[in-house]
């Protein structure tokens, strides 16, 4: 039988990634052998013959498949099998076609099922047709990618790698190939043993190649980030003036870092904003050599225009009133408790009436293009005229004295333990005897326009 090996490609040249193969005459009855040889990776095709093209138009569905992988769906048992030489292996319009996926030898064989000759006026069979193997079968021969070289020598001619940023196998590996033209080394090509002085390594071939070398180099020194992190800065942005897009939340970022140089160019939000948003990830962008790093940022959004504060949002603590209580003294303290939010107090009201004693008050908006709501305030009424102040409610525990336990030395000491409630000592008494290891006192009150009453004091004598 002759046979003739052609190999793909354009007229006069060879290509290495394809071979067709054409062979004359096979005997009726003896298996067809046609032989292709390509590299591990590249695509290889065989032309049928026509005969065996005729041999093929007997049969239904005939597939191609590497002998002992038939075509099958994958199950974790197979991560344990060999694996076969070829991929992708198809029969397409009289031709197959094929990939070198590792070095080695395949076979591939046909497979289909027979048509059944139909005689007019006879009755067909019934049973299921079964799979059967063509006689024809094909050889693959899949060499390596790389022929092996005899010496890691011949591939690092340049030893001295300069600076480098580090001693990492991938980082003095990616040196080696950009110092040596053409050396296209692989992790598996060569080891790699650093020295323990951190200036060379010994190259030593492995796979395809033997031998070895010694690199030298220098690692460069790290330059310390002096680069701003914005996560650090501050990120509650408060109240938009304009709507929430990705360049108002920016311009408020920086509006509220006014100290950290901020280059609005240099920043982003790469999620999109809704229009309710909220929060956002502002991000540095690589060009910046003065920032770096992310900041979550949260704010809240422009008021929509025509919207209404809720005074029962508003502060409504109003402390001592400086006046009589009245409605008017009332709604006056909460404005004045409240001066950013922009009350009218024409606008305001208290329905129910006041108690002269009272300390509560619910306040109203009347009618108002800018709030609404109600507040319930609460508030000290004014000192009445002329009240004296009751010295038990003031602080009696007095601590350690300073001098010798006397009258005098106690009176002072309660004295000193209030200092705003303008006690004369003049106006004070200790009635009772004090023995010298004395720990407790009553002082009261002699006569006085601004106080009354008595306190218990305790104090501990000088030591």
């Amino acid at each position: 039988m002759k046979k003739l090996l052609t190999l793909l490609g354009s007229v006069g040249m060879v290509a290495a990634t394809a071979a067709t193969v054409v062979a004359c005459n096979p005997g009726k009855n003896d298996a067809k052998v046609s032989d292709s040889t390509i590299k591990v990776g590249k695509h290889g095709e065989i032309n049928l013959t026509r005969d065996e093209i005729k041999e093929v138009e007997g049969y239904n569905d005939v597939k191609a498949y590497e002998e002992g992988f038939v075509p099958a769906p994958a199950t974790k048992a197979d991560a344990e099998k060999p694996k076969p030489v070829l991929d992708k292996v198809k029969l397409e319009n009289g031709v197959i076609s094929f990939t070198g996926l590792k070095e080695g030898k395949a076979t591939i064989v046909l497979q289909g099922t027979k048509k059944a000759p139909v005689t007019p006026g006879t009755k067909t069979d019934a049973a299921a047709p079964k799979l059967e193997l063509l006689k024809t079968k094909f050889t693959v021969i899949v060499e390596p990618s790389r022929q092996p070289v005899k010496s890691i020598k011949e591939v690092i001619k340049t030893l001295a790698l300069g600076e480098i940023a580090d001693v990492k196998p991938e980082t003095i590996l990616a040196t080696i190939n950009k110092v040596n033209a053409g050396a296209n080394l692989l992790a598996t090509d060569i080891k790699i043993e650093v020295g323990t002085d951190n200036k060379s390594a010994k190259i030593i071939g492995q796979g395809i190649f033997n031998g070895d070398v010694t690199v030298t180099f220098t690692v460069k020194t790290p330059t310390e980030d002096k680069r701003t992190d914005i996560g650090t800065l501050v990120k509650t942005l408060g109240k938009l003036e304009v709507d929430t897009t990705k360049d108002a939340v920016i311009d408020a970022f920086i509006a509220k870092n006014p100290n950290a140089k901020l280059v609005k160019d240099e920043l982003q939000i790469k999620d999109e904003l809704a229009a309710d948003a909220t929060t956002a990830k502002i991000e540095v962008k690589s060009t910046s050599t003065t920032h770096k790093g992310f900041v979550d940022v949260n704010f809240e959004k422009k008021p929509v225009e025509g919207s209404k504060t809720d005074i029962g949002t508003l502060v409504k603590v109003l402390g001592k009133l400086e006046v009589d209580t009245t409605k008017d003294a009332v709604i006056e303290a909460f404005i004045a408790k409240n001066p950013n939010a922009k009350l009218v107090k024409a606008e305001l009201q208290i329905k129910d009436e006041l108690a002269a004693d009272a300390t509560t008050a619910k306040i109203e908006v009347k009618s108002s293009t800018t709030h609404t709501g109600v507040a319930d305030v609460t508030f000290e009424k004014k000192p009445v005229e002329g009240s004296k102040t009751d010295i038990g409610t003031l602080v009696k525990t007095l601590g350690k004295l300073e001098v010798d336990t006397t009258k005098d030395a106690v009176i002072d000491a309660f004295i000193a333990k209030n200092p705003n409630a303008k006690l004369v000592k003049d106006e004070l008494q200790i009635k009772d005897e004090l023995a010298a290891d004395a720990t407790t006192a009553k002082i009261e009150v002699k006569s006085s326009t601004t106080h009354t009453g008595f306190a218990d004091v305790t104090f501990e004598k000088k030591a």
